[in-house]
């Protein structure tokens, strides 16, 4: 079976990303959450996570603007949890 998979993957990941509606904003999303995820294994300081989180949870909500919720969004959203509840511009955005 794996094989199979294996052979045909190529395929796979094309047919997967023609029926995106927005594939570069699929792979931006990535992209936040590669950098997220290098900062939080890499031995950051904190207060260098924290930038990290804050640039990513603001290119998230523009592109939310722009392009509506997107399903990996809540990986960089999840990072903003600390502050659930509170009054600001981050759950402000997202919790209507």
């Amino acid at each position: 079976m794996f094989a199979d998979i294996e052979s045909e993957y190529e395929d796979h990941i094309s047919e997967f990303f023609n029926n995106l509606k927005h594939p570069e904003i699929y792979k931006e999303i990535d992209s936040l959450y590669a950098v997220n995820q290098e900062y939080r294994t890499n031995g950051s300081e904190c207060v260098e996570i924290a930038r990290i989180d804050s640039l990513n949870i603001k290119r998230l909500i523009e592109i939310t603007k722009d392009y509506g919720w997107q399903n990996k969004g809540w990986i960089i959203l999840w990072h903003q949890r600390g502050t659930y509840g509170k009054s600001n511009y981050v759950w402000n955005f997202f919790k209507p």
